[in-house]
């Protein structure tokens, strides 16, 4: 039963429900404007594929997969991208949380930097008035995870993962620091490595905050739509465009 309403719930709520209703359209128009159910069934037919477990796995592994943490590092600093947070949500020691994407990254770079005793250059600015600033708190979380306040360094001004590059590059060579650690998402590893190499910054990835196993499981539950799913699909598309895109501008430079 409970497997029966999970489909259900599946079928109905967005972005299952989205498809299914455009299904529906299209069902409608087929005999009277059939060019225009053809075009209302494709896009139908998308929703539901990104919208499943099998297709929205694919997508992230074949990013999470390009790099792989070593087994063991040496290095002489750990540089933690931020990926989002809230502004003035109430939070132990002050206001603003981070997204899950960035916990995820700053436990692994607190991690390390209790197994390497190196310093934590965490970055990431406020990137919009609604958005709270990213490496400040990630500073205050990691001062108060057990990190000594002046083994970090924060990294406060950039708004993208272009300007993390350039910034870090900027404070490592200020501090002589030749050995770093990145730390970010696995599926976003790839288009960080890349701005990093881009500034001639070379790095080790760590990558962290994976979001589907590694070996592919099938099974057919994956074939239902939900959102955690369609989620995971536009952002693995999300990545891809964005290095097609900074590919482009660097290319045309």
């Amino acid at each position: 039963m409970i497997y029966i309403l999970k489909a259900l719930s599946s079928l109905i709520l967005p972005p299952g429900g989205f498809s299914l209703a455009l299904f529906c359209i299209f069902w409608i128009l087929w005999r009277r404007q059939r060019q225009i159910s053809c075009l209302v069934g494709i896009v139908a037919f998308l929703i539901y594929l990104l919208s499943t477990v099998v297709i929205a796995d694919s997508l992230i592994r074949s990013l999470e997969t390009n790099h792989l943490p070593p087994v063991a590092v040496t290095a002489d600093v750990i540089i933690v991208l931020g990926g989002g947070a809230t502004l003035d949500t109430p939070d132990v020691g002050g206001a603003g949380h981070l997204g899950a994407h960035a916990v995820s990254r700053l436990v692994t770079g607190i991690q390390l930097q209790r197994q390497l005793n190196v310093p934590l250059l965490v970055a990431g600015g406020q990137v919009f008035a609604f958005s709270g600033a990213e490496a400040q708190i990630m500073r205050r979380v990691a001062v108060g995870l057990g990190v000594p306040p002046e083994r970090i360094i924060a990294e406060t001004e950039s708004l993208n993962t272009e300007q993390n590059a350039r910034n870090v590059k900027k404070i490592l060579k200020e501090n002589g620091l030749q050995s770093p650690i990145l730390v970010t998402s696995a599926f976003h590893m790839s288009r960080a490595v890349w701005f990093f190499e881009r500034q001639g910054v070379s790095v080790i990835p760590y990558p962290a905050d994976y979001q589907v196993n590694q070996a592919g499981t099938f099974y057919w539950f994956q074939l239902l739509p939900n959102e955690g799913a369609f989620r995971n699909s536009c952002l693995a598309l999300r990545e891809y465009l964005g290095l097609l895109g900074a590919k482009a501008l660097a290319y045309g430079q």
